[in-house]
């Protein structure tokens, strides 16, 4: 989906970004860490995980 507001944190830092127009999103984040991935996008409900 296009434009879907993405939002990734660990313990000190927060990053929000949108999809792309092929509903991709990437950054860079260190091996071994913990982020928490949270999506959303008007209409839908949210999705929240966590990833290492």
């Amino acid at each position: 989906m296009v434009n879907v507001t993405v939002n990734i944190s660990s313990d000190d830092t927060n990053i929000s970004l949108l999809t792309d127009q092929s509903g991709d999103w990437a950054v860079y984040v260190p091996s071994g860490t913990y982020w928490y991935v949270q999506t959303g996008i008007e209409g839908y409900s949210s999705e929240n995980r966590q990833s290492r």
